[in-house]
């Protein structure tokens, strides 16, 4: 009937089993939790800096960065 002897055998092999997929899907989830908790963490600073009324004061200038700012300054005379 066949003209070898030879078996050939296949086995599959998990590449990615559901251990796997837990570790992943917590690994994101807690990517996406410690952002959210900076986020919030950060709303509550500035909330308190508005309550506490340190906002800092800010120069209505379009398009100028602070480097420019401060480079406008008068500088104090060597006498």
């Amino acid at each position: 009937m066949f003209l070898s002897k030879q078996v050939e055998e296949a086995h599959q092999v998990l590449l990615y089993d559901w251990n796997d997929v837990l570790n992943g899907i917590g690994g994101a989830m807690g990517l996406f939790l410690g952002f959210s908790l900076l986020s919030i963490a950060d709303s509550v600073g500035d909330w308190l800096e508005g309550l506490c009324g340190k906002k800092e004061e800010e120069e209505e200038t379009e398009g100028v960065g602070k480097w420019a700012q401060e480079s406008k300054k008068p500088s104090p005379e060597l006498d």
